[in-house]
């Protein structure tokens, strides 16, 4: 087995923020925040999995809260819509 470095203390927003931007350079923030949540992009959905193995095995989260996502298809029309 190798040795594993966790994370105890708690981290401040801005603490993990720039935690998972160092650990995770393709990691984005998102266009719009989403009331006080770290909220990033991620480049494809392939990428979830090593960032939830970071937060747990690495910085010692426990409980996931909450994933979202969105599919971006580009600008849609309104023609239809009213």
């Amino acid at each position: 087995m190798s040795a594993m470095t966790v994370t105890t203390a708690s981290m401040t927003k801005d603490e993990l923020k720039a935690e998972l931007e160092k650990a995770f350079p393709d990691a984005l923030p998102a266009k719009s925040a989403v009331g006080d949540y770290l909220t990033l992009r991620l480049p494809s959905a392939d990428a979830l999995l090593g960032v939830v193995g970071h937060l747990k095995n690495k910085l010692g989260f426990d409980y996931l809260d909450m994933v979202t996502a969105t599919d971006w298809l580009g600008p849609v029309s309104l023609e239809g819509f009213i």
